[in-house]
């Protein structure tokens, strides 16, 4: 379990801190609590976790700042851990792009053997030019990006925003978020959307909206 701290048990003593603290199958601590981020200057913020795709874990989160090369706002970051709660590496920047903020991260395994990371981003490496994209980043089981950042929302009309995360069957991942807009049949308001991907980051068809007569707000 991973979540945020005004203080820490550890060395970041700046503000908010990311702590997690494992357990066994029984429910019973495995270990003592411990402090994510090695990163400590300003605010880290809305951690998510998941499996790594080698047995271990992995947890994201938003930092105000960056031990990347992202200084323009809030970046994303991530941590991978073995099975045992040891650090897998170091703490890394997921997002390439680095204008303007990134917020919201979501984490889950590919369906193969890795992870990958999704989140909101104030503009956008591809197409979507108007304001908030739906981010993603795909990374193999022992924490090497499989290629750059890129655009999960071809619907870019409006604010794409909130996005969530899970694996489909044992080859793929499916990415759902909240739309201002859709590209389906809802114009109520906001809609649900959502795109699948197999590992290989092939689209599988089309970005696919909401058609209920409400509004929907988180996916």
């Amino acid at each position: 379990i991973a979540w945020v701290s005004f203080g820490s048990s550890g060395t970041d003593t700046s503000g908010d801190s990311i702590q997690a603290q494992r357990y066994a199958a029984d429910g019973t601590p495995a270990g003592a609590q411990f402090q994510v981020n090695t990163y400590t200057s300003l605010a880290q913020m809305l951690p998510a976790v998941a499996e790594d795709g080698a047995g271990g874990f992995v947890v994201t989160w938003m930092s105000l700042g960056s031990s990347g090369t992202d200084s323009s706002d809030f970046s994303i970051q991530a941590q991978r851990y073995a099975a045992d709660g040891s650090p897998a590496g170091g703490e890394f920047q997921v997002n390439t792009y680095t204008t303007y903020g990134q917020y919201v991260p979501a984490v889950a395994p590919d369906g193969v053997d890795g992870f990958v990371v999704t989140w909101m981003s104030y503009g956008s490496s591809g197409t979507d030019t108007d304001l908030w994209s739906i981010q993603g980043r795909q990374f193999a089981s022992d924490g090497t990006p499989t290629g750059d950042q890129f655009q999960v929302n071809t619907h870019t009309f409006g604010d794409q925003l909130t996005p969530a995360i899970g694996p489909w069957g044992d080859d793929g991942f499916v990415i759902a978020w909240t739309s201002s807009s859709s590209s389906g049949t809802d114009s109520s308001g906001d809609s649900i959307q959502a795109q699948r991907y197999f590992s290989g980051l092939f689209a599988d068809g089309f970005e696919s909206g909401d058609t209920s007569a409400w509004s929907n707000v988180v996916p």
